[in-house]
């Protein structure tokens, strides 16, 4: 029987590895958080990730052909059950977070797409601000696993970057599976049950993963303390799996 590590270790990985960062940094300093108060921040926008579902034929074609066969682009699915891309779930936390715990003054998102993705590149765009929040999704999916569940995964990058400096002042990557932000196997649910609700179970799993990514970014690299920001990321202690008002 396909083990739930092989089917995600197929689709885990669906993005290329972090270059190095030589001259930016991976977590805000004291000194850092004493100068944010008043300051302001611009908030890029990224096109919307590809979305990728996996079924069972795909998983087992990518096991016993070549892993690329698993990740099956499917915009239809997307659009007839209204997912939304989850960076905008991780990025409207963040931007509430930094504007709290330290009085970052965030403006509008940007309406303009950015497909910039280095610190001097994406500081060059707002050069009239003192930080940019940058989230952008690496990879988004649900996946046919053993027992016949499915399971959500999502791969989030986070950039605070300082328009002075040009570099960044904190920075990491999430991914669901691989920081084992994943639910235990057991509390997932049938992967054709997942596909037949419109969606609504994986709206609700993907912002509730998008939240637990913004929260650890939050707290393990800004340096925001949990008693901070206990309202804000109050998403990230629901269950994924259960949509609140379900019958």
């Amino acid at each position: 029987m396909l083990s739930m590590a092989c089917a995600l270790s197929i689709v885990a990985l669906a993005f290329p590895a972090p270059a190095a960062r030589i001259q930016d940094r991976t977590h805000l300093t004291a000194i850092d958080i004493l100068s944010m108060q008043g300051k302001t921040m611009a908030i890029t926008l990224h096109a919307p990730t590809p979305y990728i579902r996996t079924d069972r034929g795909a998983v087992w074609a990518g096991v016993l052909v070549h892993p690329a066969l698993a990740k099956v682009k499917d915009e239809g699915f997307k659009t007839s059950n209204e997912l939304t891309d989850p960076s905008v779930v991780a990025r409207d936390l963040l931007a509430t977070a930094l504007r709290d715990a330290y009085g970052l003054q965030p403006r509008a998102v940007d309406t303009t797409q950015t497909d910039e993705t280095r610190p001097k590149r994406i500081a060059a765009l707002h050069p009239d601000v003192d930080f940019i929040l940058d989230v952008r999704t690496l990879a988004w999916q649900h996946v046919y696993a053993m027992r016949k569940q499915g399971q959500p995964h999502l791969a989030l990058e986070f950039q605070l970057i300082n328009v002075a400096t040009r570099h960044t002042d904190a920075w990491m990557r999430c991914d669901t599976v691989v920081d084992k932000i994943l639910p235990p196997r057991k509390e997932a649910p049938l992967f054709a049950a997942l596909e037949s609700d419109g969606g609504r179970t994986l709206r609700h799993a993907f912002s509730v993963l998008a939240a637990r990514c913004a929260r650890k970014f939050a707290s393990q690299r800004l340096l925001i303390s949990p008693e901070k920001m206990a309202a804000t990321m109050a998403l990230a202690d629901l269950d994924p799996y259960a949509v609140p008002g379900a019958n």
